[in-house]
């Protein structure tokens, strides 16, 4: 099985459900909610907590505080199986929060306080210890200002060492960027609202085609409710979610990625990594949290 290294983004998640409806400033009373949950969050967290779950070995690579959050989420990513000696403490910085109001019918509205995924730099990291994987997976790509001008590089000493690459984005604007890291990207895996924000003018068919063209080997273009598109050399392919229940999206797509990248792990075809990758996001977005009680990928191929 291959080793997985995720680059990226963590936080706490702070889930309030249901909240259908923010107060109003000034006015007493507030919005009632019947719970709140608290998990890691942001991209790294979310899939690496997916593979761990899945039977994957991960290492996550980001950056805490020394401080009550930061332990939080170290203390619960290892709990599930999670290398997370990758992850930088800072003594003087906080830790990234987020909180959440979930909506009833699974839709997410977030109140985000960066800390340290602001600061989050290649200095922050072992270089030796970064490439130590068969598969690197740079996650929150366009988020990331302290690190994402070091992701062309970074993605370039992966490929020169043999190593897979892939890239999922969040909050990505810099089209010349995406430019200069997809040469280096195995596969890049971004959400179709972000990707229709930059290429407005494109339908999804062309947006996937646009970005195979900048130089990435195969497009994993993810559809929320719609399921996925998927070109690579071999054609163009739309595979349907699988979800039945949809209770909180939050980090559905981290998910999706973690259940592809256990099928590239172990070795299956590109159409059973994409049915796993959405059978784990099914799960994910059927209950509250970023990325709560995932089968283990045995339990999952097995139904198939």
């Amino acid at each position: 099985m291959k080793r997985v290294n995720c680059i990226g983004a963590v936080l706490v998640d702070a889930l309030s459900w249901p909240m259908d409806k923010f107060p109003e400033p000034g006015k007493k009373g507030g919005i009632e909610t019947e719970s709140i949950t608290f998990s890691p969050g942001g991209g790294a967290a979310n899939t690496g907590s997916a593979l761990a779950q899945l039977g994957v070995p991960v290492k996550v690579f980001s950056k805490t505080g020394n401080d009550f959050s930061g332990r939080f989420i170290i203390e619960n990513l290892q709990g599930k199986g999670v290398d997370t000696g990758g992850i930088f403490v800072a003594d003087n910085e906080s830790t990234a929060f987020v909180y959440i109001g979930v909506q009833t019918n699974g839709d997410c509205s977030f109140f985000i306080t960066n800390g340290t995924n602001k600061s989050l730099c290649l200095q922050d990291f072992d270089k030796e210890s970064l490439f130590d994987c068969e598969i690197l997976l740079y996650q929150d790509f366009g988020s990331l200002p302290g690190l994402d001008p070091d992701a062309t590089g970074i993605l370039k000493e992966a490929k020169k060492r043999g190593i897979i690459t892939i890239v999922d984005e969040n909050k990505l604007t810099d089209i010349q960027l995406l430019k200069e890291v997809l040469p280096y990207t195995d596969y890049f895996m971004p959400g179709h609202v972000a990707m229709k924000q930059i290429m407005p003018d494109l339908n999804r068919e062309q947006i996937a085609a646009r970005l195979k063209s900048m130089g990435t080997g195969i497009v994993v273009l993810k559809l929320s409710e719609d399921g996925c598109l998927f070109l690579s050399d071999e054609g163009l392919f739309i595979e349907p979610s699988h979800a039945t229940k949809i209770v909180d999206t939050t980090g559905g797509g981290d998910c999706f990625d973690g259940g592809f990248i256990a099928g590239l792990a172990t070795g299956q075809t590109l159409k059973e990594c994409i049915e796993i990758a959405n059978d784990v996001a099914a799960v994910a977005i059927a209950a509250i949290g970023a990325a709560p009680k995932i089968p283990p990928l045995a339990e999952l191929t097995r139904k198939k």
